[in-house]
């Protein structure tokens, strides 16, 4: 089983059954395309209504991932956003790596997540 792959959900179209992701890995997917293949402050606009996301869930998605710019990213936003589902998440079991990560060029640096964003984003 691939990592994540309990986030996907069986759609039925009538004819066959496709499966695509659940909000949280779709939100994760869209965050690992930014800034180069996704708009950044779409992504934040997306965030901001993603107010009813399974805390297990994204705890798991989180966990599983690979990429530090992603979960980065992904807890900035949430936490960004007042999301009450942030809270029941224990960051301490994320693997968050060290140093900074340069997600724009001459952005400013969020101190916590050490990252660097677009000034209108922080």
């Amino acid at each position: 089983m691939l990592p994540g792959s309990e986030a996907l959900i069986g759609y039925d179209t009538g004819n066959f059954e496709i499966f695509i992701s659940s909000a949280s890995r779709a939100m994760l997917e869209c965050l690992e395309m930014t800034p180069a293949h996704f708009d950044l402050e779409e992504a934040w606009l997306i965030m901001e209504g993603l107010n009813a996301l399974p805390p297990q869930q994204v705890q798991h998605l989180l966990e599983q991932c690979s990429s530090i710019k992603t979960k980065r990213l992904f807890l900035y936003f949430a936490e960004k956003a007042g999301h009450t589902w942030f809270k029941h998440l224990d960051i301490s079991r994320i693997n968050l790596g060290s140093g900074k990560r340069s997600i724009v060029k001459n952005g400013v640096l969020n101190p916590k997540y050490q990252i660097t964003l677009p000034k209108n984003l922080i």
